[in-house]
């Protein structure tokens, strides 16, 4: 799991993306932004980086939601959009 308080620029978030593909190759890949601005941005980031193919390994949240709900309904797909 990754936490981003600060947007990162996409140079750092492609790092991140091989860092936890090389090190964690079968892991699920979560990923906690500050906000859920934040967390849109990093959705969009990730779905530019990783193959389509991969998608399902990588899940993203907003901290708001990472704290204020079950561990179960927070995570949102890349093939999704940040929840409410």
């Amino acid at each position: 799991m990754e936490y981003e308080h600060v947007p990162n620029p996409d140079a750092k978030i492609g790092r991140m993306i091989e860092y936890l593909k090389d090190s964690f190759p079968n892991a699920l890949r979560l990923v906690v932004s500050a906000n859920k601005k934040n967390a849109t941005r990093m959705m969009e980031i990730l779905r530019s980086k990783i193959s389509e193919h991969d998608w399902s390994q990588w899940f993203v949240s907003d901290f708001e939601r990472a704290v204020s709900l079950p561990f179960k309904k927070i995570w949102n797909q890349l093939s999704g959009h940040i929840g409410k």
